[in-house]
């Protein structure tokens, strides 16, 4: 186990995910996020096996992988999935900060790519209900779309981002780009999901 955390480690974490609750808009229309939501460090999402190495170190060597991954899935992405997932991209790199919620954040990125909440410019692929446990099948999911699951690495509170590529999909782990919410000051970053309880799919629309 390491003791003291290289520089490179701590910007990793950093940079992936920082814990803090995420409340998001109250639910005004069928895109938006109910209150509550929370992302977790990488550190947790990781759940490393005691003969594992230590989760800090793993994950700054392993942060490129990721940053591969979110740049492989915006190069084989076509028409709107691209534009935000290039947008999500270069607001993450150049450090772009929306104060408020994880709702916020994401819509902030449709926004920019030029997606906007009116009419045709979103396409709502799936609308479940957490409370009702109404969840959509994984086969549903595609890069860039908005989904709103459960956060099972932080105490089940409801949680949005954006899907970038599966890292196991038989065991549904995905990697999602997300904003830790709580009106911090940080970025958008990539971070590990369960997304076995995705309850909405929202997915961006050309013309």
């Amino acid at each position: 186990m390491i003791t003291s955390p290289t520089w490179a480690a701590i910007v990793a974490v950093v940079l992936l995910a920082p814990v803090m609750t995420c409340p998001a808009h109250p639910p005004a229309q069928a895109q938006r996020q109910p209150r509550y939501g929370a992302t977790t460090t990488i550190i947790r999402a990781y759940q490393a096996p005691s003969s594992a190495p230590d989760p800090v170190v793993h994950l700054a060597k392993g942060k490129k992988a990721y940053i591969a991954l979110l740049k492989k899935a915006e190069r084989r992405a076509t028409g709107a999935a691209k534009k935000v997932l290039r947008t999500g991209r270069r607001m993450m790199e150049k450090r772009s900060i929306v104060r408020g919620s994880c709702w916020d954040w994401v819509n902030a990125v449709y926004k920019r790519a030029g997606f906007p909440n009116t009419r045709g410019k979103r396409k709502t692929v799936f609308k479940g209900s957490r409370k009702k446990k109404r969840f959509t099948s994984i086969n549903r999911i595609q890069p860039g779309d908005w989904l709103y699951y459960v956060n099972y690495q932080y105490k089940r509170v409801p949680h949005s981002g954006i899907f970038i590529a599966w890292l196991n999909k038989r065991k549904k782990r995905a990697l999602i780009l997300s904003y830790r919410g709580a009106r911090s000051r940080t970025p958008g970053g990539l971070s590990t999901y369960d997304l076995r309880s995705v309850y909405n799919i929202i997915r961006p629309q050309d013309g």
